[in-house]
Formats: structure tokens, C-alpha cells, sequence
């Protein structure tokens, strides 16, 4: 949540104070804490912005934007659950009784995708130029990977071609 709250580092870069936060976010990230006591499940989002970025030399930054999203409603059919919890504890969405977990995830990740946006990036794998014929060699690369996460390739390949 610290780097969605410090988005005003956008608008003012010279607050050190917005910048320190999300300095230290950055920190923590990726360093290993998160699966501090759980098996290391890699970070999927990641494993395949790497493939992304190499076949269209776009940032991290920004594949990350494009997949991170994409990526999170894909899992949300497979835990809702924890996705609910997502909505309503970083973006506080108001929930109506007669909603799903899974619709009410989706709500959360979309305001996520929203924020994104706002903050000037790219929303589909085409924003980023990848087109349909480059899916088989990203989807190789990612099977290539010797990342932590298991994908299966099918699956893969589907998911990717939706975010066109």
C-alpha cells in the first residue's frame, strides 16, 4: 500500500519524503521477506514481464503495470477469497450484500488497473507491442525460464493472448 499512497512523488519528485516511502518499499519488495515460512512460489507476474521486456524492450515498470492486473484476475478465480480482502483493505471499496468474492476482487483489481492508468500506464500487452505472432517465442521463453513458479504452457499461452 505505501507505493499507492506515494504517488505524489508523480507530481512533486522533491519530496523526499514520498520518495524515502517508496524507496523503502522498493527495498522490501523483492527481497525475500514475503515468503518468509512459505514455500517460494516466484513471482509469476514478474517471470513473465522478463519474456515481455526482452521482446519489446519496454520497462518493468510498465510490463508490470499491463501483467500485474491481468495476472491477479486470473488467481482471483482460484482464491476470490483472498482478492475480497484485496478491494476492501488497499482500495477500502464499498461492498453490497449480493456481491460475489470474485466480483468483488475483480473490483479491487480494477481500481488497481485504474490507478495504474492515472499514473500514465500502458493497460494491454499491445500497449506494450506485443503482437499475436510474438506470443509463441514470450511463451517459450517463459517455459524456459528457470524461475521458481510452474507454469503450463496451454494455459499460458490462452492467458497471454487474452491481455492482447
Amino acid at each position: 500500500m505505501t507505493v499507492l499512497e506515494s504517488d505524489g512523488v508523480l507530481r512533486n519528485p522533491k519530496d523526499l519524503n514520498a520518495r524515502s516511502s517508496l524507496a523503502w518499499a522498493a527495498t522490501l519488495a523483492m527481497n525475500g521477506l514475503q515468503d518468509c515460512g512459505r514455500s517460494n512460489a516466484g513471482f509469476p507476474a514478474h517471470w513473465i514481464q522478463h519474456a515481455v521486456g526482452v521482446a519489446t524492450d519496454s520497462s518493468h515498470g510498465e510490463g508490470l503495470a499491463v501483467i500485474q492486473p491481468a495476472w491477479l484476475e486470473h488467481v482471483n478465480k482460484k482464491n476470490p477469497g483472498k482478492f475480497a480482502q484485496f478491494a476492501e483493505r488497499v482500495f477500502a471499496i464499498p461492498r453490497s450484500p449480493d456481491i460475489s468474492d470474485e466480483e468483488y476482487g475483480l473490483a479491487g483489481i480494477q481500481a488497481l488497473r485504474s490507478r495504474f492508468k492515472s499514473w500514465g500506464m500502458p493497460s494491454n500487452l499491445r500497449d506494450l507491442g506485443v503482437k499475436t505472432e510474438m506470443l509463441p517465442t514470450i511463451v517459450d521463453s517463459i517455459m524456459d525460464s528457470p524461475e521458481t513458479y510452474t507454469f503450463v504452457r496451454a494455459e499460458l499461452a490462452q492467458i497471454l493472448d487474452s491481455w492482447l
